[in-house]
């Protein structure tokens, strides 16, 4: 019994140490495409980039814009409504913005709201892989807050 134990703890052993082997990890790393960078073309959509997307000014300038832009809606204030709607968009390789989507919302008129608010941004800084402006999606919370 002890011999069976001892021979299976060994063999279980091996496998495990040839399964974390760097060869191993490289040589998936190399079959696998879906884990190596696509080439950018112009239909390329990419989540994470080397260089990110970056509003013209700044972080600081983006949320000045949001809020001097942003209006509450009436429906939301009449039913006190409040929360965080959350946007999907695409900065193209010029650093127009497209593809306006809410993920997430609220209702009472706030979606529609947060939408109409990111499509109206001024051409953002495109983001950069291996050097070249491409396409980037790009997710924001917009935050509903009446006040007291």
């Amino acid at each position: 019994m002890k011999k069976t134990f001892s021979i299976t703890a060994i063999i279980l052993f091996s496998f495990y140490a040839y399964c974390q082997s760097p060869k191993t990890v490289e040589n998936k790393v190399n079959e696998d495409s879906s884990l190596e960078i696509p080439n950018a073309d112009s239909s390329s959509v990419f989540t994470i980039v080397e260089v990110m997307p970056t509003f013209s000014g700044g972080e600081k300038a983006r949320q000045h814009f949001l809020a001097t832009n942003l209006i509450y809606p009436q429906t939301a204030t009449k039913n006190h409504i409040q929360g965080t709607v959350y946007i999907s968009f695409i900065i193209e390789s010029d650093g127009s913005v497209t593809n306006v989507k809410t993920l997430r919302g609220i209702g009472g008129g706030c979606d529609e709201e947060a939408e109409r608010v990111i499509k109206m941004m001024p051409k953002w800084i495109p983001g950069r892989q291996k050097g070249k402006p491409v396409r980037v999606l790009f997710n924001t919370p917009i935050y509903f807050k009446l006040k007291k």
